[in-house]
């Protein structure tokens, strides 16, 4: 259980740092976008991604 938290925190971290490494100017973009929203929204978006995460946790474990 511990190997798969630290490989998905990995997978976190390479992708995040993909999107920095590969797209810099996008990523500025992005912040620009989240910080003109409002706090409600991005609380919203969070807990979207969140229980998206969680669907493919779920999907993915499904499958095996």
């Amino acid at each position: 259980m511990l190997s798969q938290f630290v490989l998905a925190l990995g997978l976190l971290f390479a992708i995040e740092g993909l999107l920095v490494a590969v797209a810099p100017k996008y990523l500025e973009k992005l912040i620009k976008i989240l910080l003109s929203t409002s706090s409600e929204k991005r609380r919203l978006i969070g807990l979207i991604t969140l229980a998206f995460g969680t669907f493919l946790i779920w999907v993915a474990k499904t499958i095996n």
